[in-house]
């Protein structure tokens, strides 16, 4: 039986969907509550192709992996792991919560797949784990994490729960870690890349320096199973299709939700400016910070990454990034015709 967490995320509903198409072994799905549940299930439906029976099908277990004792009961009879559940967040007030979830989660996740003998084990970390030398110039898989670096707190957290899946796999895991750019995917527009939508929905002049790597969700789903059928253990691959500047991808966003290009470019001090008076906000009040701190660490920086060690590995071509942001974009426009 296959364990997925965090199914109820982007990632993690895709997955479900990939397989569902690819794999014959049951399924059980964690999830945290029944409202994200039926907004899965309804994911799952509206942007895959997977039959309505699927849903039902899967063993749907209510818990947290934090939640040790039935973290305990969901794991009996599990010989594969997608460990897809994390906290993401730039917000300096939920440094414990990125912690907890992602560095002392993950290790509750892999400390009992080697008590339960788990036979396969897939870990979904980012790129942002990722720290090159002033000598490279993109970012490879040997772009090896540096203490010294001023590094987000999200990405702390996430190479801490790292540590742990390199920790399992000294012991015995047998593991592999994905580490995926922006990924960019249907249904899930007010969470994550699905900002990059939402948030343009009314077009926008401004854009800013910078740069990263993006990925479609249909792409990182497919790798990791194929990682996990080839067995590609005690290694990581960078999951990246293109690198965009941000300038870039916000032309390509406000083209596909049919709204002007954006053509002022924001600096990086009238950012910290504004991140500066939206803290200020939110220890007085509960606003929610859009550009905090945290952040900005590196936003301006035109980010590179070397997909060759996945493609070479695995001999696939990746979604091209305009055609995956064309394609979601059109699906969150019609969702806005219909509302």
């Amino acid at each position: 039986m296959i364990l997925v967490t965090g199914a109820t995320g982007l990632v993690g509903t895709y997955l479900l969907a990939e397989l569902n198409k690819h794999s014959k072994l049951p399924i059980r799905a964690i999830y945290r509550n029944a409202e994200k549940l039926e907004f899965t299930k309804t994911v799952l439906e509206k942007y895959t192709e997977v039959e309505a029976a699927f849903f039902d099908a899967i063993d749907w277990v209510q818990c947290d992996v934090t939640d040790i004792p039935n973290l305990e009961k969901a794991f009996e009879g599990i010989t594969q792991v997608y460990h897809v559940a994390g906290c993401v967040s730039f917000q300096a007030k939920d440094k414990a919560l990125l912690m907890k979830v992602n560095r002392e989660g993950t290790s509750n996740m892999v400390n009992l797949s080697l008590d339960f003998k788990v036979e396969k084990f897939c870990y979904v970390s980012s790129i942002a784990v990722l720290n090159k030398s002033p000598k490279e110039m993109t970012y490879s898989e040997n772009s090896h994490w540096d203490p010294e670096h001023t590094n987000s707190i999200y990405a702390i957290s996430k190479y801490g729960g790292e540590m742990e899946i390199w920790r399992a796999m000294e012991e015995g895991l047998n593991a592999v870690i994905v580490n995926p750019g922006v990924i960019l995917g249907s249904g899930y527009w007010q969470n994550g890349s699905g900002r990059l939508f939402s948030g343009m929905k009314n077009g926008s002049p401004f854009y800013f320096k910078g740069g990263t790597g993006y990925v479609d969700v249909r792409d990182v789903v497919k790798v990791m199973r194929l990682l996990m059928e080839q067995e590609c253990f005690k290694e990581r691959f960078i999951l990246v299709a293109e690198n965009w500047s941000f300038k870039k991808c916000i032309e390509h966003v406000t083209k596909a939700l049919e709204k002007k290009a954006p053509s002022r470019e924001i600096g990086g001090k009238t950012l910290y400016v504004i991140s500066f008076f939206e803290s200020i906000f939110a220890k007085l009040s509960n606003y929610k910070a859009k550009f905090p701190n945290e952040m900005l660490l590196g936003l301006f920086e035109e980010d590179a990454y070397d997909n060759s060690k996945i493609k070479e590995q695995l001999g696939l071509e990746f979604t091209p990034i305009e055609v995956s942001i064309a394609e979601h974009g059109s699906h969150f426009l019609k969702g806005l015709k219909k509302d």
